[in-house]
């Protein structure tokens, strides 16, 4: 299930939740346009899509903004799952 309201995007597999995203980039986004499913590249699969529907939701739902969704403290020490380069440093988020 994917969900778009506005620059609030949501996703979900087999009704767990697995993305939920703010867009806050009013110069790189845009509020309409292709929706797409992406394969990635691997060993040979079968892919299988079904029931699709969309719905048109109004196109005034008010965007979200950055000041109504602050930071959270903790959130400066998050770092990607993985091995992390040696140089790699948290991105440093809002003020000094």
């Amino acid at each position: 299930r994917v969900l778009v309201q506005g620059n609030h995007h949501q996703h979900w597999i087999d009704g767990h939740p697995t993305a939920d995203l703010l867009d806050f980039d009013e110069k790189g986004r845009t509020l309409d346009g292709v929706l797409a499913v992406q394969v990635h590249v691997g060993p040979e699969m079968k892919i299988q899509y079904k029931d699709f529907k969309i719905k048109h939701l109004p196109d005034d739902f008010p965007l979200e903004q950055p000041e109504d969704h602050p930071i959270p403290k903790g959130s400066l020490v998050v770092k990607p799952q993985g091995r992390l380069p040696a140089d790699w440093k948290p991105p440093v988020y809002g003020g000094s």
